[in-house]
């Protein structure tokens, strides 16, 4: 399918009528749809659940494809309806059921099958509907409408559909197969790693058996790869319609030297489970990425699980038709002789291969010669044939390919070309946060431990997060009338990091301590509380007049003002007046004292005015309250 912008997904292979030879019936409990008898001694039966894989597939919004054998007797084209009774030859072709009709009445026939029901089919002839007009171009010049024909029901404008029924009892249905493709772009870009190139008919060459069996393709990379997704073709013919398949992957990469396909490291595994046998594409869940040169393993198990428990393992390949046994397809382009190398192929089955001298831990090489024993399990029908004596005196030891024309195991892988880019290590600082050094798919994004891919990260695994800041010791700054403060503090990591806040402060006084106390609070946590005291002046009254502070410091002088004795009925009310001023000492305090006090008097005296004005509604004249005192 390369080349085309579709990539084939799943390809599933369901059965419709089977014999009564056909392994697993006896553990098939299923609905009998019908049993078709030509002969007495040829009979095959249809069971209801073949019929309901088919719908299921349509649902899925797959169409079907399906052989049929047809004859002008069998079709009646008044209706476009067919039924096959198995009793006449009829010519092979292929068709795609599209659709069905449980109700389509069984008189629509010419022969009447024994219900009613059909298949709506699809046909590939071509219609007045499928018509391209001047699609062909002849060797004249001319131009002739291309895929027209008058076949297939007729439409509402009386155009013929190329759509036609079948009956479900039609016993010439076979090899049903549906297929799923996908359509993403990227596809294109994708390398497949696959060994089987020779064109074949189908899946001839099968064993099957109850004990467990493995195949394996050893693939050489002649580049970097990152694989994430693996396919694998098998096939289970004869077989009822049973409960489904399980099938298990695994990749290796093979150690130098390593003769079988499991002697490395496992780098992932997967078990998925299919409706039907064919061939089927699944995405690991994590993907493997590989150098040029790596020696990469697929080994697969198909298993048939039965409704009783029991288990059935397969192991299958394509057959070739080559020029030796079918001299007439020597020109044909399904000619071909299929080539598989030593150490390409491999099949293991537990309990058997462990006996040969040839295997490796139990791994056959499928060109390894092995003994006649083995041919025998291979290929039972060739016990007692001539042909098989011929072999095991001519030939021993022959290679298996030789023999049966194998080609190799039907197991790909698929994958872009992908080198890991390696990232180095970030250092995180106090703000910003740094990374381990790690593995990277550029195109993809996803990060490892390794240049191997073999640990896959997280980015919460690599990332660092921020050192973040180790703050040196606050420095603190008061303005001169300390009513604001600023903190600082330098980062010792980083010192063009600086953290700085600035506060108001806030202002208390302790008239009964005599101290003035400013308050600076921060908010940044780092910080801590600053406070600023100060001695306040005594109280001016009779008792203390004539005293002179002499301390060498600055200090806040307090001077109260106090109500006049000729208001009684008012409250008895204070107010203090705040002036800071230097107080002269020593021989200095003559004229200096003067000056001083007679400042403080003006600021009594502006007090008292201050109090006139705010208690002037309840006061009476300034002359009543002439005897207010205010001295110093």
């Amino acid at each position: 399918m390369r080349g085309t912008p579709y990539t084939l997904i799943d390809n599933n292979m369901i059965i419709y009528w089977c014999r009564d030879d056909y392994e697993g019936i006896e553990k098939f409990d299923k609905e009998l749809f019908y049993e078709h008898s030509i002969t007495e001694v040829n009979s095959k039966f249809l069971y209801r659940d073949s019929i309901d894989q088919i719908k299921r597939e349509l649902c899925s919004g797959r169409g079907v494809s399906v052989d049929i054998r047809t004859n002008d007797e069998v079709l009646n084209k008044e209706t476009w309806a067919q039924y096959f009774d198995g009793r006449t030859e009829g010519d092979p072709h292929a068709v795609c059921i599209v659709g069905w009709d449980d109700d389509y009445d069984a008189s629509n026939f010419s022969t009447a099958p024994p219900g009613n029901g059909a298949w709506i089919v699809k046909n590939s002839y071509g219609s007045q509907t499928d018509m391209i007009p001047g699609g062909l171009v002849l060797s004249d010049g001319t131009t002739r409408d291309a895929n027209v024909r008058d076949w297939g029901i007729v439409d509402e404008n009386g155009l013929h559909t190329g759509y036609f029924y079948i009956s479900y009892y039609d016993a010439g249905i076979g090899a049903l197969e549906s297929y799923d493709f996908d359509l993403r772009e990227n596809h294109d870009q994708e390398n497949a790693l696959q060994l089987d190139y020779t064109p074949a008919s189908t899946d001839k060459w099968i064993v099957k058996d109850e004990i467990p069996i493995w195949c394996a393709n050893v693939f050489t990379l002649d580049k970097d790869m990152r694989i994430d997704e693996v396919a694998t073709r098998f096939s289970m013919p004869n077989e009822v319609p049973l409960t489904g398949f399980t099938v298990t992957f695994e990749i290796y990469r093979l150690n130098d030297g390593a003769s079988a396909p499991d002697d490395g490291e496992l780098l992932t595994s997967c078990t998925r489970e299919f409706r039907n046998y064919g061939y089927h594409r699944v995405a690991f869940d994590t993907p493997v990425y590989s150098r040029a040169g790596d020696r990469l393993a697929v080994v697969t198990q198909h298993r048939h699980d039965y409704e009783d428990g029991s288990k059935k393992y397969c192991a299958s390949a394509q057959v070739s038709i080559d020029y030796e046994s079918n001299p007439r397809f020597r020109f044909a382009p399904l000619y071909g002789t299929p080539i598989v190398n030593k150490g390409e192929s491999f099949i293991k089955i537990e309990g058997i291969t462990e006996k040969e001298e040839s295997a490796m831990e139990g791994w056959l090489d499928m060109t390894a010669p092995y003994s006649i024993d083995i041919l025998h399990y291979f290929q039972p029908g060739m016990i007692g044939n001539p042909m098989m004596a011929y072999f095991e005196r001519t030939y021993p030891g022959r290679p298996i390919n030789e023999i049966h024309n194998l080609d190799n195991f039907g197991i790909k892988a698929f994958g872009e070309q992908v080198t890991l880019e390696f990232a180095e290590a970030v250092e995180a600082d106090c703000e910003n946060a740094g990374s381990l050094a790690y593995w990277y798919d550029p195109l993809s994004g996803a990060i490892f431990e390794d240049e191997l891919g073999m640990k896959s990260l997280t980015w919460d695994d690599v990332l660092v997060s921020p050192l973040g800041h180790d703050w040196g010791e606050p420095t603190y700054t008061w303005t001169g009338d300390n009513s604001r403060v600023t903190a600082k503090s330098i980062c010792r990591r980083e010192t063009d990091h600086v953290l700085e806040e600035s506060v108001d402060t806030t202002f208390a006084s302790d008239s009964g301590a005599g101290k003035l106390t400013w308050t600076a609070q921060f908010e940044n946590g780092i910080f801590t509380t600053q406070t600023r005291s100060a001695d306040a002046e005594p109280v001016c009254d009779e008792s203390d007049e004539g005293i002179v502070n002499r301390q060498s410091t600055p200090v806040v002088r307090t001077c109260t003002v106090k109500k006049a004795s000729a208001a009684p009925a008012a409250k008895n009310s204070d107010t203090t007046v705040i002036h800071p001023a230097p107080v002269p000492t020593g021989d200095d305090a003559g004229p200096a004292l003067w000056y001083t006090l007679l400042a403080e008097a003006m600021a009594c005296l502006a007090a008292v005015f201050t109090l006139h004005r705010r208690r002037r509604h309840t006061v009476g004249t300034l002359a009543e309250r002439a005897d207010s005192d205010c001295r110093r």
